[in-house]
C-alpha cells in the first residue's frame, strides 16, 4: 500500500534531530508494527502561493498512485503576515531571503539571552510599525486553490484524511492579533467542504491543546516538538486503520 501525504516543512520534520521522527515516518513504522501493512511514504511540500504548485501536486499522485492520501492544509500563503514576505514583494527574493536569515538569527540569540529577548522584541515592534507587513496571497484566493485540492483528492479513489489548519502564536499572532479567528472561519470552510466530498477531517489542533502550546512546539512557536509528532502519528494511525483493512 502506498501512503502519500502532503504537508510542509514541518511534517517533513526539517527541524527536528531526524527527520525519522516525523510523524509521516511515525505513522509508516506503526502501521507495520501494530496493524501487520507495509506502507510505502512519499512526501510532497504543498504551498499553494509556490510557482507550480499545481503541478507538483499532481505529478505526486500520479507518480505515487496512492491508496491512502493525507494533505495538511497549512496558513503559509495567507497567514504568514510578516515584514520578510513584503520585502521579497517588493524587492525579490533576494530581498525577503535576507531579512529572513537576519530575523532568524536575532530570534535564535534572543532565546538564550533575557536582554536580548527584550531588544528583539523592540526591533519586531519597530520594523512592524515600520515596514507593513505582507502575505504571499489573500485568504480567499489561498481558500479556493485548498478547495479546489480537496475536489481533486476527492476524484481518487484512495482513503483521504484532511488535516487542518492550527493556531498561531508567537510574533506571528503579535502581527496579526486576529488571525486565530481567521484560521477558525477557515477551517469551517475547509471542513464543510471535506464532508461535502465525503473525505475524513482531522483536527489536529486537540493536540496541541492537550500538550499545551509550549510542550508541543520548538523556540519559534511554529514548527513542532517530537511529542507532537508521536500523538499525532498513533491518532492518525487510529483514522487510516480501517482502510489498512479493507485494503490490505
Amino acid at each position: 500500500m502506498h501512503l502519500l501525504v502532503f504537508g510542509s516543512s514541518d511534517s517533513d520534520g526539517s527541524n527536528l534531530p531526524d527527520r525519522s521522527l516525523a510523524w509521516p515516518v511515525l505513522l509508516k513504522e506503526r502501521a507495520a508494527t501494530e496493524c501487520g501493512t507495509d506502507l510505502e511514504l512519499s512526501f510532497c511540500r504543498l504551498y499553494v502561493h509556490a510557482e507550480g504548485w499545481e503541478d507538483r501536486f499532481e505529478q505526486a499522485i500520479a507518480s505515487a498512485e496512492p491508496d491512502i492520501i493525507v494533505v495538511c492544509v497549512n496558513g503559509v500563503s495567507w497567514s504568514f503576515r510578516t515584514v520578510p514576505i513584503r520585502l521579497r514583494k517588493w524587492f525579490g527574493r533576494g530581498a525577503g531571503g535576507w531579512a529572513e536569515r537576519q530575523q532568524r538569527r536575532m530570534d535564535e540569540h534572543a532565546r538564550s539571552h533575557r536582554v536580548a529577548e527584550k531588544v528583539a522584541s523592540g526591533v519586531h515592534w519597530i520594523v512592524r510599525h515600520t515596514v507593513p507587513p505582507g502575505t504571499f496571497l489573500s485568504r480567499s484566493v489561498a481558500e479556493a486553490r485548498w478547495l479546489k485540492i480537496i475536489d481533486r483528492v476527492a476524484r481518487e479513489e484512495a482513503f483521504a484524511v484532511v488535516v487542518g489548519k492550527t493556531d498561531q502564536h508567537g510574533d506571528l499572532l503579535k502581527t496579526w492579533p486576529k488571525v486565530n479567528d481567521e484560521i477558525a472561519s477557515h477551517n469551517r470552510v475547509i471542513h464543510r467542504r471535506v464532508n461535502e466530498r465525503r473525505l475524513t477531517w482531522f483536527e489536529s489542533q486537540s493536540i496541541i491543546d492537550e500538550l499545551g502550546r509550549d510542550a508541543a512546539h520548538i523556540g519559534d512557536l511554529i514548527h513542532r516538538r517530537e511529542p507532537f509528532h508521536v500523538m499525532m502519528a498513533d491518532r492518525l494511525l487510529e483514522v487510516i486503520r480501517p482502510a489498512l483493512a479493507t485494503r490490505a
